[in-house]
């Protein structure tokens, strides 16, 4: 799962790379992003540029030490 985020609904139902982003933002209350990103035009070009994103993210991004947050190949956030 490291190649893309992965998003679980309560529902068992699962969405993978820029799926799982449109998701996500409307579970935060931006619908309309998501939409925007669904659009024909938009929807392709987001999805090159989250594929991009995602196989430099680590590089740009991880976090230098023992513990990364992510064991067992899942990410936890505590509320």
């Amino acid at each position: 799962m490291e190649g893309s985020m992965h998003a679980i609904g309560a529902d068992g139902s699962v969405w993978a790379g820029p799926e799982a982003v449109r998701v996500a933002l409307r579970a935060v209350g931006l619908g309309g992003v998501s939409w925007a990103l669904g659009l024909p035009v938009i929807g392709p070009v987001f999805g090159r540029f989250y594929d991009w994103f995602a196989r430099n993210r680590l590089r740009w991004f991880a976090r230098r030490g023992d513990d990364d947050g992510c064991a067992h190949g899942s990410c936890k956030i505590e509320r």
